[in-house]
């Protein structure tokens, strides 16, 4: 692989030496990246959800914040669940504006006992 990075390096006139190669490779990419509003919000979400270690984790956790930081990144308006809502609403720090994430409503089983409603955070009520 060195190699090739070098071969390729030599054809852009590039430093000829592999690992100057690959430090402006890496840095040549990683800039495009860091820019993608999507990757810098996805990667914050998973800061957020990794470090919280109080918190039971589902299986499709991961997969399901890679899709909502992606809408939420170039969304007007995202719905989820109430996990996934907080934690997007916390990874959204320093970004203009307000995170596009709401928690949608969840459908009380037939079976439920509970008379008081839990408390909810924004709803896709309040963004209409």
């Amino acid at each position: 692989m060195t190699v090739e990075v070098a071969q390729v390096a030599a054809s852009l006139a590039w430093p000829p030496e592999p690992t100057q190669a690959i430090e402006r490779l890496h840095a040549a990419v990683r800039r495009k990246v860091d820019a993608a509003p999507f990757f810098a919000l996805y990667t914050d979400v998973l800061d957020e959800r990794l470090s919280s270690f109080h918190t039971r984790r589902e299986p499709n956790d991961l997969i399901d914040m890679m899709f909502l930081s992606c809408a939420a990144a170039y969304a007007d308006v995202v719905a989820a669940e109430r996990t996934a809502t907080n934690y997007l609403n916390a990874s959204w720090r320093d970004r203009p504006g307000r995170c596009p994430v709401v928690r949608t409503r969840a459908r009380r089983s037939a079976g439920s006992t509970s008379a008081t409603p839990r408390p909810r955070s924004r709803e896709l009520t309040d963004a209409a």
